[in-house]
């Protein structure tokens, strides 16, 4: 999305924190580390960007962002998401599996997990619409703030790749 090697850096490092912490569910340390990495993002605001958050100072835009951070990761559900290995699951699966992957997904990535999907599970088709994101819309970036710019509704061809790989396998009746 354009950030600086020097930001994306920041982030990996703010990441490699963060996920200890939430194996640890140690939700204060995670709070400290939101409130800290606010304190020095707000150090790089421009004084047009520190007006346009809306926060009084420095303080108030770090708290903000710590119970913010710790709304959305500082629980239980997030924790064990972030933790899950599928593995184990999905080999116990004696069906037919359809996988879908969006070739703009940034949140999946389909690559890294195709082939371990298929060492692990017997029957497995694996198909990746080349121009869908996470949400299997029509996507130019992929990006999560294309989101809500982007029409509502699945990619032309996801439907029919559901719809088409279901009719493979079941015998259809008509009345």
């Amino acid at each position: 999305a354009g950030a600086s090697a020097e930001d994306i850096q920041a982030q990996l490092d703010f990441l490699n924190a963060l996920f200890p912490l939430l194996q640890a569910r140690d939700y204060e340390a995670i709070r400290e580390l939101g409130y800290e990495t606010a304190l020095e993002q707000w150090e790089q605001l421009t004084e047009e960007e520190r007006t346009a958050t809306g926060a009084e100072d420095a303080e108030s835009f770090a708290q903000t962002a710590a119970d913010n951070m710790l709304a959305q990761v500082g629980n239980e559900p997030f924790a064990s998401l972030i933790e899950y290995d599928p593995t184990a699951d999905l080999a116990t699966i004696d069906v037919p599996i359809l996988a879908i992957y969006g070739g703009l997904d940034l949140q999946v990535n389909a690559e890294a997990n195709v082939a371990a999907l298929e060492t692990i599970v017997a029957d497995v088709t694996i198909i990746t619409l080349e121009d869908a994101n996470h949400l299997f819309q029509a996507a130019e970036t992929g990006s999560i703030q294309e989101y809500s710019q982007l029409e509502f509704g699945f990619t032309a061809e996801f439907l029919p790749t559901v719809s088409d790989w279901i009719l493979e396998r079941v015998d259809v009746v008509a009345e």
